[in-house]
């Protein structure tokens, strides 16, 4: 594994991300109704209960971003932990947690969703 498979690996996280974040803001305008602008989307990202799912998703880009950024690179210990830590966040586990059930809803609901995931799972077979 290298910096490149990370750098991979966080780029698509990002996409998935974003499209989890598209994903829950129409859930949230289909029963709270319209959000306004920019800065009350901002808000609801970062403080409403409906978007808390998607700060663990949040905190593992932050993460990688930050190992990247390291001014040391990270060693093949760390990047297999943070593609381990990935797996097992993605991958369904029964547990029913608050991210996991979110999760999986979205797979099933959002094609781009579940394409973003298959191209996950198939990166961190590495």
């Amino acid at each position: 594994m290298t910096i490149q498979n990370l750098t991979e690996l966080r780029n698509i996280l990002l996409a998935l991300h974003k499209e989890l974040l598209e994903y829950q803001k129409q859930i949230y305008e289909a029963t709270v109704g319209p959000i306004n602008s920019p800065n009350q989307y901002y808000n609801l990202v970062v403080n409403d209960s409906n978007f808390a799912w998607l700060r663990t998703l949040s905190a593992l880009v932050i993460s990688i971003d930050e190992a990247l950024e390291a001014k040391q690179a990270p060693d093949v210990k760390t990047i297999r932990g943070i593609f381990s830590y990935t797996k097992k966040l993605l991958t369904a586990t029964g547990f029913g947690d608050t991210f996991e059930t979110h999760y999986v809803t979205a797979i099933q609901k959002n094609a781009h969703v579940s394409l973003m995931h298959g191209k996950i799972m198939q990166l961190l077979q590495m």
